[in-house]
């Protein structure tokens, strides 16, 4: 059974009243190159966990993100919301899922057009012709169809409402939340 984290609330909060606008579905997520320089990028919020309160994005093993995070598995994401004037920093370990429930659930719920694009030739490789783009999506995920979990760590919740603006830092330490107001 998953526990309810305390930052979970506010978080959940901002989704439903923020639902209505397309953008407050999308995220960017910071990783580090295997290199070691600075990677964001826009992902599209699928869920959360049902063991756990771990956020769920659908992500292509073929892409550097991926090979990105099997080498360091830390990331951040931030999420705006632009109507209830509210940011979310969360920082946690990410892990992937190839199987399972999670995954077909994930995979049904894509709107056709993100599901075919699993089937496109590697991202970033040079571009292929018309032809590659044209197939149809496969009934049931690919093998190169992953879904990204990302265990949050550390929240930062920044609410721009009120003035002087509120700021909440949640910390998960021994499987326990802490919850601090702090300075915004």
């Amino acid at each position: 059974m998953k526990r309810k984290s305390p930052w979970k609330e506010p978080l959940d909060s901002a989704i439903s009243a923020n639902a209505h606008l397309p953008a407050s579905r999308y995220v960017q997520l910071a990783t580090v190159t295997v290199d070691g320089r600075p990677a964001n990028r826009t992902l599209v919020f699928r869920g959360f966990s049902d063991r756990s309160n771990s956020l769920m994005f659908a992500t292509d093993l073929r892409s550097d993100k991926y090979s990105e995070l099997k080498a360091n598995p830390w990331a951040e994401l931030s999420w705006y919301f632009s109507e209830t004037r509210q940011q979310f920093r969360l920082l946690g370990q990410v892990e992937f899922l190839s199987t399972g429930e999670a995954v077909a659930r994930v995979w049904q719920s894509m709107p056709e057009p993100s599901r075919r694009s699993f089937t496109w030739p590697e991202p970033g490789k040079i571009r292929a012709g018309p032809s590659a783009y044209s197939q149809q999506p496969p009934e049931f995920p690919p093998s190169n169809f992953l879904i990204l979990l990302l265990a949050p760590e550390r929240v930062d919740h920044l609410d721009l409402r009120p003035f002087p603006h509120e700021r909440n830092i949640y910390r998960k330490r021994n499987e326990h939340w802490t919850q601090e107001s702090v300075n915004p």
